[in-house]
């Protein structure tokens, strides 16, 4: 076990037994905005398929890269992810944008586009949260 895991370890159990607040402060991990985008396929003229994002609500949260140790995990269970994105129930401005927290959608942050690859609901508990898998679009 390296330093990068003995300390994600570590900060993950400092935060068991405290309640969170909406906007999701006691999350691990360095704290950003980003933004929900969701995905809109239309028909176009010539019959093929165009793909449009828009914007669902901007929303702060927990935000790192993963380890390789992580990386490893995720891809036995057949999910594609290089970043972790926390993020609290209470940020979500209403319930049909929570509701847009899914995987055919994705994240903006510092204009750099992540699809969600996989979404965990950890609303249950004493730290009420949704763990967000991300791959980074190239």
């Amino acid at each position: 076990m390296n330093l990068g895991d003995i300390m994600s370890v570590l900060s993950e159990g400092l935060y068991n037994g405290f309640q969170a607040t909406s906007s999701g402060s006691l999350l691990p991990g360095f704290k950003v905005t980003v933004t929900l985008q969701e995905l809109t396929v239309t028909s176009g003229t010539t019959g093929g398929q165009v793909r449009t994002y828009t914007t669902v609500q901007d929303m702060s949260g927990s935000f790192r890269e993963l380890n390789g140790k992580e990386i490893d995990l995720y891809e036995k269970q057949s999910v594609k992810a290089d970043y972790r994105f926390l993020v609290s129930g209470g940020v979500f401005t209403s319930s049909t944008n929570k509701a847009k927290l899914v995987e055919k959608n994705r994240i903006q942050y510092l204009g750099v586009n992540y699809n969600i690859t996989f979404v965990e609901n950890r609303t249950e508990g004493m730290l009420p949260h949704y763990k967000v898998l991300l791959q980074k679009v190239i």
